[in-house]
């Protein structure tokens, strides 16, 4: 995780949790301690706790096991689990410039309802 600049952002117990599927997608929250709340759309777009946004799509966002360290997906997660939460800045990625571009990230802060573009 350091090669690529990650960081553990919080470890700690899911207090709540959201899912719904829409149109085939997952679209929900997570707390962690009801303090950290990441935003997903089939995989994490935000990760923030009281308003200060630590990372946001295309930043990688993953949740892992806090025992095993294996990755937990978004419509794996349950209410009690515990997990770490880590972030590797976009800049340490390789992705398309499409990953980017306001147009195509617009759908989804209408969809999560949290900015992303300013982000970008």
């Amino acid at each position: 995780m350091s090669k690529l600049g990650g960081k553990i952002i919080t470890a700690g117990t899911v207090t709540d949790f959201r899912l719904e599927t829409t149109g085939g997608f997952d679209v929900g929250t997570v707390w962690i301690d009801g303090a950290f709340e990441l935003t997903f759309w089939n995989e994490y777009m935000t990760l923030e706790k009281e308003g200060q946004r630590y990372a946001t799509f295309p930043d990688l966002i993953m949740t892992l096991d806090a025992k095993t360290a294996k990755p937990v997906v978004t419509a794996a997660v349950e209410k009690g689990q515990r997990l770490a939460v880590i972030a590797v800045p976009k800049e340490k990625s390789l992705l398309s410039s499409t990953m980017c571009n306001e147009k195509l990230m617009k759908p989804v802060e209408e969809i999560i309802n949290k900015p992303v573009i300013p982000y970008l």
